[in-house]
């Protein structure tokens, strides 16, 4: 998963939104595993990953900076029903 936003739509819930259903949608459609990566200087990107069930798996130095690896898996059970009330 990747996107990115202009300045303007930044603190508005559109990314969550965005992620939110593109997770839903992946497993619906019988993905296993969903996985993201943001930089570590982007907390609000961070977030985001966060609040869609997301889990930190390990980071990576690169010339842009540390990224820090995310995933969701269809079977972790806490996951269908929050993305279910979001």
């Amino acid at each position: 998963m990747a996107y990115a936003f202009a300045r303007a739509a930044w603190g508005r819930g559109i990314a969550t939104e965005a992620a939110t259903a593109v997770v839903r949608h992946g497993f619906e459609t019988g993905l296993t595993r969903i996985v993201a990566c943001a930089l570590a200087e982007n907390p609000a990107s961070l977030r985001v990953l966060e609040k869609v069930g997301m889990r930190r798996t390990h980071e990576e130095a690169t010339a842009d900076g540390v990224l820090i690896h995310h995933a969701v898996d269809r079977d972790e059970g806490y996951l269908v029903g929050r993305l279910r009330g979001v």
